[in-house]
């Protein structure tokens, strides 16, 4: 899962950093996120330093998959394909 914060703090246009984990790591080109091989104080210094020594990049504009609009959707869908195979399962005992 993505945390709700990546995206939060890239909609304020701040550079994000993050520790290397599968699911941020399927996005983070897409999102301009900078990944830590190794989360030590050390490592998340020395990131920080040579961010702050290059010219920033532009913030990147989230891709519309990433809103709220088209995410309600697909969510939506979940729980209708979820409520309804349930309901299938039990013989239509209970309400969708």
């Amino acid at each position: 899962s993505l945390p709700n914060k990546l995206f939060e703090y890239l909609v304020c246009g701040l550079h994000v950093l993050s520790a290397d984990l599968p699911e941020i790591r399927r996005h983070a080109d897409a999102l301009n996120v900078t990944l830590l091989p190794e989360l030590t104080a050390e490592g998340l210094a020395e990131e920080c330093l040579r961010i702050a020594d290059n010219t920033p990049k532009s913030p990147v504009l989230l891709p519309e998959r990433y809103s709220w609009e088209y995410q309600s959707v697909i969510m939506m869908k979940a729980y209708e394909h979820y409520a309804l195979t349930r309901f299938k399962r039990t013989g239509g005992k209970g309400t969708l």
